[in-house]
């Protein structure tokens, strides 16, 4: 699928980060991914791409549990905390240093590893995907897949199982992202995964549910009905959001909105 810019046509590629930035704010999609501003990043996700990496390097074997630390310590050297308080900065830092150091490094004993931030690509409905998935696990004695994705965001259940009132449109999104991902790992392995599974590491929780073909289904359904929306959007109009707006957003420093406020 084309996307005409300043009368010229594009081959789009999509993803759930790009389909989820639209809805976030369509003003931000516009500067991000039409006019190709690169923006700034945020604390919050240089602290998640630091543990993403160390987390990376664990699961392939190429860091030894015993240097998770001090791998980590060198990637945070490099992280901003100028725009966020130092109670936050302190508190994300230790969240991960503790998550680290409880680790025994026999984790993913009983998987086969077969994915690391592991890049796919993919068609679907005729529109072309890219997306990266953190973590394939298989279990070495049932075979069953096992999608990982490593989250900064605290728990999204209950002690009663079910989602918390307060994170069932953010637990919604991330089964879409990972429903979406899921398809090139059926196409691949011939083989519908077993649970979708979010780590979040800086409480040490996890989040486990099994695969759900509807909710499958659901998620292109999105994704697609979403796609249409983009491709005949002519605003692109902001949406606001106060803390999005001025801690998240890769244009808060620049944006027309937030001046006029």
């Amino acid at each position: 699928m084309g996307e005409i810019i300043y009368g010229e046509i594009f081959t789009v590629i999509w993803s759930f980060t790009k389909l989820n930035a639209f809805e976030q704010c369509p003003y931000a999609y516009y500067l991000k991914y039409v006019l190709k501003q690169k923006g700034d990043n945020n604390f919050f996700s240089q602290t998640g791409s630091a543990m993403h990496k160390v987390l990376e390097l664990l699961a392939n074997g190429e860091l030894k549990i015993d240097n998770a630390i001090k791998k980590f310590d060198e990637l945070w050297s490099e992280v901003d905390s100028s725009e966020v308080k130092n109670s936050i900065a302190e508190s994300s830092y230790w969240s991960c240093i503790d998550y680290l150091g409880g680790l025994t490094g026999h984790e993913l004993d009983k998987y086969n590893v077969l994915m690391t931030e592991g890049k796919v690509n993919f068609t679907r409905n005729g529109n072309e995907f890219i997306g990266f998935i953190d973590l394939l696990l298989q279990e070495k004695d049932t075979k069953d897949l096992i999608i990982v994705d490593h989250k900064s965001h605290k728990k999204l259940l209950g002690k009663n199982g079910k989602p918390l009132k307060s994170e069932i449109n953010t637990l919604r999104d991330y089964k879409r992202q990972l429903y979406m991902y899921s398809t090139p790992i059926i196409e691949k392995y011939n083989q519908t995964p077993k649970k979708l599974v979010w780590n979040h590491f800086k409480s040490g929780d996890l989040t486990v549910v099994p695969f759900d073909w509807d909710e499958y289904r659901e998620a292109w359904d999105w994704a697609t009905e979403l796609i249409d929306k983009i491709m005949n959007e002519e605003a692109f109009e902001n949406k606001e959001d106060f803390f999005f707006c001025k801690n998240i957003c890769n244009f808060r420093h620049e944006c027309e909105y937030l001046e006029d406020e």
